[in-house]
């Protein structure tokens, strides 16, 4: 999650809570480490574009109304 998402604090955290159900001390060095290096190897190894492509939409009065 940190890396797909470059966010490796919310994917240290997704996958203590989430995946494991618990925010225990112990785990959380670890989660956030390797968070953190799958972040770093994702900056060298992946493409700098968007992740998601949003179409640019136009809006009318009528729309809003």
């Amino acid at each position: 999650m940190g890396a797909v998402y470059n966010v490796p604090l919310g994917g240290a955290l997704f996958a203590l809570e989430v995946l494991l159900g618990t925010l225990a001390l112990p785990l959380i060095l670890p989660a956030v480490t390797a968070s953190f290096v799958a972040t770093g190897v994702s900056w060298l190894t992946l493409r700098n574009h968007a992740t998601y492509l949003v179409p640019n939409y136009t809006l009318t009065v009528g729309q809003l109304v």
